[in-house]
């Protein structure tokens, strides 16, 4: 096959376009609304990409799929580049797509702390996923081992079951992230713990600052993805661009319009779709590029590893960035 040479600014297409499967979290919208962006506006054709972006049940299934080389790009968190290199799986970041935690605990009535968890269960997406190394993390800064103080629950990421999960007494709390935090708080079911989306205070007193290496593309270094790995970063950098530039409620039109809004999305409105992207557009990075101190604050850093030092090797961020590929950018 021979492939044209794309120019983003020029508006040329490929003759030929290269098949990509990215894979991320359902209703992780964190990942989900660039992708979709890209999609609807058609910045991944002009790139000369044939794109699918396939739904999970948790960035663990996402990472054990890229693995298995069934995607070859996943959209989530930075902990499973952590995870993957602790391993001594050669996994690098392409592009940073979002820069804060937004994963809170998420908690019934009655429970007003993290302490009061002791005895309680605790739901996550899938063990390895963003969402359990942070109730891990969060859990350890409490005093509390997960496992025997506190069960941790695997129950996947359909905003359906983590309500259903919550109203019926199967969890306790869950660590969730931005719209699954409006849809607790809508119905009255749940409440975040810590306030970490909407309090940059709290932010930087978990986290130690507020803008770190959170959600990225994130892939199996070989020279066979190196093309498809630019091209996906052009098209992502001028969706972040447009997130940036536009309104919540542009967006949200936006985004809805693509084909793989209902599967990643499920049945959400636009009224509380644009409510999601309000909190989230702040964090949202705004060229894609990383840099050294970011990884030093990302939930695999602050988080996850020093609360598993047994199985859970430090990682350098010269490890995780891919020389030619990934846009780095000085502290």
């Amino acid at each position: 096959l021979v492939y044209m040479a794309v120019n983003p600014s020029s508006g040329s297409k490929a003759s030929v376009k290269m098949p990509v499967k990215i894979g991320t979290t359902v209703a992780y919208y964190e990942a989900i609304i660039p992708l979709l962006v890209a999609d609807t506006n058609g910045y991944f054709q002009r790139e000369g990409l044939d794109v699918s972006i396939i739904g999970f049940p948790g960035g663990a299934e996402v990472r054990k799929a890229l693995v298995a080389g069934e995607v070859d790009f996943g959209a989530q968190s930075a902990v499973h580049v952590g995870i993957a290199r602790s391993a001594g799986v050669d996994m690098v970041v392409v592009m940073s797509l979002h820069e804060l935690n937004t994963i809170d605990i998420c908690v019934r009535q009655g429970i007003n702390s993290l302490s009061d968890l002791k005895g309680k269960v605790v739901g996550v997406t899938v063990e390895g996923s963003l969402s359990w190394a942070a109730a891990v993390g969060y859990l350890k800064k409490a005093g509390l081992e997960p496992g025997s103080d506190v069960k941790i629950l695997s129950i996947g990421s359909d905003p359906a079951v983590i309500v259903t999960s919550l109203k019926e007494g199967r969890i306790d709390a869950f660590a969730c992230w931005t719209n699954i935090q409006l849809i607790l708080a809508k119905q009255g079911i749940g409440k975040p713990l810590l306030n970490i989306v909407t309090n940059p205070q709290v932010h930087e007193k978990v986290m130690g600052v507020q803008r770190i290496m959170e959600v990225v593309i994130w892939t199996l270094k070989n020279d066979e993805k190196r093309e498809k790995a630019l091209r996906l970063k052009n098209a992502l950098k001028t969706a972040l661009d447009y997130i940036n530039r536009e309104s919540p409620e542009t967006i949200a039109q936006t985004v809805l319009k693509s084909r793989y809004a209902k599967d990643l999305l499920g049945n959400v409105n636009q009224e509380d779709l644009v409510e999601a992207i309000k909190l989230l557009k702040l964090g949202y990075s705004r060229d894609g590029s990383v840099s050294k101190s970011m990884w030093d604050h990302s939930s695999y850093v602050v988080l996850l590893q020093p609360a598993m030092p047994d199985k859970l090797k430090p990682v350098a961020f010269s490890d995780i960035v891919w020389s030619g590929v990934t846009d780095v950018r000085s502290d």
